[in-house]
């Protein structure tokens, strides 16, 4: 990790490019897979430079598969009426959405959720959690249960809910989860 001054002049984290796909728990397997990485590793580069508070988040084509949909945009976070990502369960691919640290979970529209954890915590150090394939259901239920979440307001006006990544029985819960494999084809059964 190195530091860098944003556009706002303040000196923030800047992942490398080996520590972003660490979080993400990603190991590219092809010169087209690594390409496509680096893609979303520069879109990240440029969010961090900008000030852009969900640059981890827009960096989720590290969770993705191969052929997945959302591979070939310019910025992988576009949602529109795609999926993030397409995990294969049951021999078939589902929609699942991707969410970072202290995302939105009240416009969650997929089954799934692929979630991933890297919060500053308050001495300076760092929680990783690597991706976990999760029934929305479940997730969001977690989050309330265990008082992981949070308003999200705009212009002094509350407009949704977001997940409290400060949350330790969350990253708890989340450790205990096998890490979310893009390769594997899962059985619906194996998914909390």
């Amino acid at each position: 990790m190195k530091k860098i001054t944003n556009c706002k002049g303040k000196i923030v984290d800047l992942l490398e490019f080996e520590e972003l796909c660490k979080i993400y728990n990603f190991t590219p397997k092809t010169t087209k897979d690594l390409n496509r990485a680096q893609k979303a590793y520069n879109q990240y580069v440029t969010d961090v430079k900008n000030a852009n508070p969900g640059a981890v988040g827009n960096a989720e084509a590290f969770i993705r598969r191969p052929n997945s949909m959302k591979w070939e945009k310019a910025r992988p976070t576009q949602k529109g009426d795609k999926p993030d990502t397409r995990p294969v369960i049951d021999g078939k691919p589902h929609d699942a959405e991707g969410k970072t640290t202290g995302g939105r979970i009240d416009q969650i529209k997929d089954k799934y959720i692929i979630y991933t954890l890297h919060f500053k915590k308050p001495d300076g150090t760092y929680k990783d959690i690597a991706p976990r394939l999760v029934k929305t259901e479940t997730f969001i239920n977690k989050v309330y249960e265990f008082k992981a979440w949070k308003y999200v307001s705009h212009n002094g006006v509350v407009d949704g809910v977001a997940i409290q990544p400060s949350n330790r029985q969350l990253w708890a819960w989340l450790e205990d989860i096998e890490p979310y494999n893009h390769d594997k084809d899962y059985n619906s059964n194996e998914i909390i």
